[in-house]
């Protein structure tokens, strides 16, 4: 028997429907020599009914909600057990084209020194404007940018590049990138954490490249309500300060990063705030207030 080269992992929280539709899109892939992992990470709806006994993947089902981090873990350990050559970490809420994965693998294994490749990525079901072309990431105020975002695509989105970190919901990584540097960090439990993995990556040597040719399409953030749901933004702010926390060079960078991301949540703070999103404000103000004692469980859901 084959090995299987390369396993695709979702991590589902309440939303069967979309997880079902990204089995199928990957379904259709040209390539076929690859296994797709779901996680069911802690659903509080039917989740668990609905993605049982189905043959189209290897169903690992969490009794709690582990986090985007948690949840690709326990994927990733299962997947490295398997020996596959290359793991894909793929959000519920998105669409694969036929050839995707074909161009990422066939990048992939141009260089050895390619640890990580992200696609390009589109909205859904706007698929005329950019969720993200190539990242940047700012080593004076560690913080991170996605490249194109809302904009049409342009050629400008169109060269193969090397990034600094591949976003989360699209990374393609060779499983030795693992076994070299870890994990991913679970006190992020969601946002940042493919920043941080991106840094540590860079770090161990390994090229992270953004590779346009192959395609996403990407509904943002629809797991977590939406970028200005209370909780996402909660999410957003403490996983920012505990990236800066953990990479800045010394207690002067820290001091300095800080303050103007204090500076800059708190701007987002007052527009959350004028438009009635008061829910919002509070959840940034709550995530300052536990600067050094981080818990994911202070709002409740």
């Amino acid at each position: 028997m084959n090995k299987t080269e390369m396993y695709i992992v979702l991590v589902n929280w309440n939303k069967p429907f979309l997880t079902l539709e990204c089995v199928k899109s990957i379904k259709k892939s040209y390539f076929k020599n690859y296994k797709i992992v779901v996680v069911e990470n802690g659903s509080t709806d039917n989740s668990v009914e609905l993605l049982t006994n189905n043959d189209d993947f290897h169903l690992i089902i969490s009794s709690e909600n582990l986090g985007y981090t948690g949840g690709n873990n326990i994927a990733i350990k299962y997947c490295l057990k398997q020996n596959s050559d290359f793991i894909f970490l793929l959000n519920n809420d998105t669409l694969l084209l036929p050839d995707t994965i074909g161009i990422l693998l066939n990048s992939a294994k141009k260089d050895k020194t390619i640890g990580i490749i992200q696609p390009k990525i589109f909205f859904y079901p706007e698929s005329d404007k950019l969720w993200c072309g190539p990242t940047s990431f700012n080593k004076l105020f560690l913080t991170s940018r996605l490249e194109g975002y809302n904009k049409f695509d342009t050629e400008k989105y169109s060269e193969t590049k090397e990034l600094p970190f591949s976003v989360g919901c699209a990374t393609f990584i060779k499983s030795e990138v693992f076994n070299t540097i870890g994990l991913l960090d679970d006190d992020f439990f969601a946002v940042c954490e493919d920043v941080d993995f991106g840094i540590r990556a860079v770090k161990a040597k390994y090229k992270i490249i953004y590779e346009p040719n192959s395609i996403i399409y990407h509904l943002e953030s629809i797991s977590a309500g939406g970028i200005n749901n209370y909780y996402y933004v909660f999410l957003q702010t403490r996983s920012q300060i505990l990236l800066i926390k953990k990479h800045a060079k010394n207690k002067f960078h820290l001091f300095f990063a800080i303050s103007i991301y204090f500076l800059r949540a708190h701007y987002r703070a007052f527009k959350l705030f004028i438009s009635g999103n008061y829910k919002s404000t509070y959840s940034i103000i709550i995530a300052f207030r536990n600067y050094f004692a981080f818990d994911i469980k202070t709002l409740n859901r």
